[in-house]
């Protein structure tokens, strides 16, 4: 915008040149340019980027990796690419049963066996023909087989893998015939939440941003339209300040001011596909007066939308 008022004022200095008003271009004229960007840098600009920041933005949703808890052939993928809702519990793939059902047979013939001759000691404890011992070594067996065979059960249970939560799977690789092994991912849901618009600020404009100011947004999805927003939070640290154990001795590096981000919550009920872009103003308490060419700027940017890429 600056070099655009540079520019009025360059033009509207030729005509008067062009109309004998003026009678050349003097010194004055020359300088003019440099003294109005000044001017229009620190009375304007520089507080705008202190009372209203900008920053460009993300859409975030929050996303659950779908890894087996059993090892196994997947016999069957449901139908879920292209759908936009997949309820909780609902089946995203299985696994074959075959090995894990064995087991829960074994186990529960093994059960059953064991069950039978612990009553039979019992039986024969209260007729002064058995020994205690047996019935104590039949009542460890009898639980050991059914913890094991409660395990088995959950095993079993585990070869439907089911969705954790409502929301969608954008996209699946995962095809029958595939070996798939225990805590390895192999697809992901994104989760229906509520969506995050993360916003990054140069740290030098963050001083004055806090939890519950107004925003507004624009995103290259939407050309021509502003969309109403609040500060829900400012993440404070950044990954390059942080410390984790570790052997070796830490490494002098060049330090750089890398911006923060600030989640701010849409008014607007919309819903925004995770990964779209664009940018977003916070409007602080600080230098209200500049908040209005602020809006301004970020209007003209939605609209410069329909032909920037």
């Amino acid at each position: 915008m600056a070099v655009a008022m540079i520019a009025i004022w360059l033009a509207f200095l030729q005509v008067l040149v062009m109309l004998k008003i003026l009678k050349g271009w003097s010194l004055w004229m020359k300088l003019s340019p440099l003294v109005i960007y000044l001017s229009v840098m620190a009375i304007i600009f520089i507080p705008m980027n202190f009372g209203a920041p900008v920053g460009k933005s993300i859409v975030m949703k929050n996303s659950v990796q779908i890894a087996p808890a059993v090892s196994g052939l997947v016999i069957e993928v449901a139908d879920i690419v292209g759908r936009k809702h997949i309820d909780k519990g609902e089946l995203l793939f299985q696994i074959g049963k075959v090995p894990y059902q064995s087991r829960v047979d074994q186990l529960e013939a093994q059960l059953e066996l064991a069950t039978i001759r612990q009553e039979q000691a019992k039986q024969l404890v209260k007729k002064r023909a058995g020994r205690v011992g047996d019935v104590q070594k039949y009542d460890a067996e009898v639980k050991s087989l059914e913890a094991q065979l409660s395990k088995a059960q959950l095993e079993l249970d585990y070869t439907s893998v089911r969705a954790p939560v409502d929301g969608y799977v954008p996209t699946v690789l995962l095809r029958p015939g595939t070996w798939v092994n225990t805590g390895v991912p192999v697809m992901q849901l994104i989760e229906e939440s509520k969506q995050v618009l993360g916003v990054q600020i140069d740290q030098i404009n963050l001083r004055h941003v806090m939890n519950g100011q107004n925003a507004e947004a624009i995103f290259k999805l939407y050309p021509g339209k502003v969309f109403n927003a609040k500060v829900i939070a400012v993440i404070q640290t950044n990954p390059e300040g942080l410390l984790t154990p570790s052997g070796e001795v830490l490494a002098a590096t060049e330090i750089q001011s890398a911006p923060s981000w600030v989640a701010l919550q849409l008014e607007d009920d919309i819903e925004l596909p995770a990964g779209a872009t664009g940018q977003a103003t916070i409007f602080t308490e600080e230098f209200g007066k500049s908040h209005a060419i602020r809006k301004i700027m970020l209007r003209m940017d939605t609209w410069l939308n329909y032909v920037k890429p």
